[in-house]
């Protein structure tokens, strides 16, 4: 989760920071069935919610104004 929260406090830093037109950071969370933990209980598989709770709040905080962040998912 703080590799998660790194990510996307360096792509508002980042973007903050830049002289560049664009103003833009990219975050990739690569290989996402990978980081959600699947767990078996009963008949039914259930994720992780701690992770899915900490990649909500995060796409849905609002980003400071004239700053633009690109999330791709894999």
């Amino acid at each position: 989760m703080e590799a998660i929260h790194a990510a996307f406090s360096g792509a508002f830093s980042s973007s903050s920071s830049s002289s560049s037109p664009l103003n833009l950071s990219l975050v990739v969370l690569g290989r996402s069935h990978r980081l959600v933990e699947f767990m078996k209980v009963g008949t039914q598989i259930t994720v992780s919610h701690e992770l899915l709770h900490t990649i909500t709040t995060l796409l849905t905080s609002p980003i400071p104004t004239g700053l633009r962040v690109l999330v791709v998912g894999t």
